[in-house]
């Protein structure tokens, strides 16, 4: 088991993504964006996004470009603000589970609830942290179904700025748990299993996981709902830099 580490790109286990696109190379960029119809830019400043843009279009490639906010904090941040939320506090029944690997039949329920939402999930073997180190949250009722979902990778930017950054990403919550500060508790119960020594382990030689120095997530800037999730887990909007997906079809796949 490896972790990707072809210089400029990422692996989410959802879409190609750069986090340099000059290391990657513009040329393979392009081309990349071609054949999978899809290319996330992570964490660039607009100037390099509407470079990248400016190359779109001298090379004839049409594709519509959708922006989220990126949002990052530092550890000792990031705790202390979930150390603010009470673990407890679910109604009677209710249960998070954190686990590196929940097996098929559970991370395959919790891909189908992050489709419910409107989110593009990643692999299955992505969840199991079979590909890259992550966490999986799932939340369920007192009836055994799944309410909401949470996943948390190391490993996604092996280089640059953000090494050493774990990323939080699809929180999602069921239509019926929702309103009761579900994906809070689903993100605070991340931040809070990344950040213990205990499940530490190595991965062909390389670090597999550890604490992480700080978090990342992207949020689109029209769900307001994920965005004060994660000012309340600790997470502020970078000012100069933001994400976004260049699709060819024109459609936005994850929020």
């Amino acid at each position: 088991m490896q972790v990707s580490s072809t210089s400029g790109q990422q692996h989410t286990g959802r879409f190609a993504v750069l986090d340099d696109v000059a290391v990657f190379g513009t040329a393979r960029a392009v081309a990349l964006l071609c054949d999978q119809g899809a290319l996330g830019l992570f964490a660039h400043t607009r100037a390099d996004v509407s470079r990248f843009a400016g190359i779109l279009r001298d090379s004839s490639v049409q594709a519509t470009a959708h922006a989220w906010n990126l949002h990052h904090g530092g550890l000792p941040t990031a705790l202390d603000a979930v150390g603010s939320m009470p673990p407890g506090g679910l109604p009677s029944g209710w249960r998070i589970s954190v686990s590196e690997d929940h097996g098929v039949e559970l991370t395959q329920r919790c891909r189908d609830l992050m489709q419910q939402c409107g989110v593009m999930p990643a692999s299955v073997q992505t969840l199991r942290g079979l590909v890259v180190p992550s966490l999986l949250a799932a939340a369920t009722d007192a009836q055994g179904r799944l309410i909401g979902v949470g996943s948390l990778l190391w490993g996604h930017c092996p280089q640059g700025p953000w090494r050493g950054h774990a990323h939080l990403g699809m929180v999602c919550v069921a239509d019926m748990a929702r309103g009761g500060a579900l994906g809070r508790r689903l993100s605070a119960a991340l931040i809070r299993a990344a950040s213990v020594e205990d499940g530490t382990g190595t991965v062909s030689g390389d670090r597999a996981r550890g604490i992480p120095r700080g978090f990342s997530a992207a949020c689109a800037g029209d769900n307001p709902a994920s965005a004060a999730m994660l000012l309340a887990c600790g997470l502020r909007i970078d000012p100069e830099r933001v994400c976004v997906m260049f699709t060819l079809d024109g459609t936005r796949k994850t929020r």
